[in-house]
């Protein structure tokens, strides 16, 4: 298919209606899609329903939805199929469930039929053209969201900066101080996240739902006083054990092992699933050169309340 007949099926996608309104989750998912693969988060045609898509999705989706759209992703990374360029790859033995599939269901299910999605291969290659995916993503805007262009082009280079500092995070820890980003935060707050595989480090919870995050990225040594985006100054944890660090009533240590205050006291309800932690493991990163630095743990440990 040529490039003409693409750009004719991306203004054009089988969207839904619902009392004259144009639902905008197809277009807006593939908005999500052509920003991760120009920042190279998507690397080859394979297109996850992953975190990183997830919490894209719900960016440009907040941006143009109205009161009566409702967040819910899967069904335009289900429904996308019926536009001719959008394919699923079925888990193997899963090819007949697939093809039986009127509908997505929940993601559990959809997750243990479908692998991942890819695209026509020549589309694809049009994407790995910054002048095509431009056009394409032009096309888009103007066909769907012409009111919200310089809301969603905003959002669209904020994640090329936000990736670049991404990037220096993970690969160039040593020139962080050195580099300056207005979305410091939110670069380190994705790395930790991901490097952490969007769990908990104490409890292991995981849970990412419609692109809503429950897990925070939390600083060892607080970048107040460290100016430290190293990621191994940095930890994952859910919002209860975030704040249960922050107070010195958990820390990490240089054992790699989570210790409890001793003024926690197990007869208080509330006090005994926070000391079920004392001497379990750190959920540590699955690539070691990530693990905590033994300074950063060290500054926590010698701060438990006592």
């Amino acid at each position: 298919m040529n490039f003409d007949s693409y750009l004719k099926k991306i203004s054009k996608l089988r969207t839904g209606l619902s009392h004259g309104h144009v639902k905008p989750h197809k277009p807006i998912m593939m908005l999500a899609i052509l920003s991760l693969i120009e920042n190279r988060k998507i690397r080859s045609n394979r297109i996850d329903y992953s975190p990183h898509l997830l919490e894209l999705f719900k960016r440009f989706f907040d941006v143009v939805r109205s009161e009566q759209d409702a967040l819910n992703p899967l069904l335009p990374f289900f429904y996308l199929r019926g536009d001719g360029f959008f394919h699923h790859k079925p888990l193997s033995g899963e090819e007949q469930s697939y093809k039986a599939l009127n509908d997505p269901g929940s993601i559990k299910k959809f997750t243990a039929i479908v692998q991942y999605a890819y695209l026509d291969e020549e589309l694809y290659a049009y994407f790995q053209d910054p002048v095509a995916l431009n056009i394409l993503r032009d096309a888009l805007i103007q066909s769907y969201f012409p009111r919200f262009k310089n809301q969603i082009q905003r959002i669209v280079e904020e994640e090329k900066e936000i990736t670049d500092y991404e990037t220096i995070l993970k690969s160039e820890p040593d020139k962080i101080k050195e580099t300056k980003s207005t979305y410091r935060s939110t670069a380190f707050a994705r790395t930790i996240r991901d490097i952490y595989d969007y769990r908990c480090a104490a409890c292991g919870l995981r849970l990412n739902l419609n692109g809503l995050v429950i897990i925070d990225a939390a600083h060892l040594i607080p970048f107040s006083e460290s100016h430290d985006d190293d990621p191994r100054n940095g930890i994952a944890l859910c919002k209860n054990h975030h704040w249960a660090m922050d107070k010195f009533l958990i820390v990490p240590g240089t054992d790699n092992l989570w210790h409890v205050s001793p003024e926690l006291d197990d007869r208080i309800e509330g006090c005994k699933e926070i000391l079920s932690l004392n001497k379990r493991k750190i959920l540590l990163p699955h690539n070691k050169k990530y693990y905590p630095k033994p300074e950063s743990l060290s500054w926590r440990h010698t701060r438990i309340l006592r």
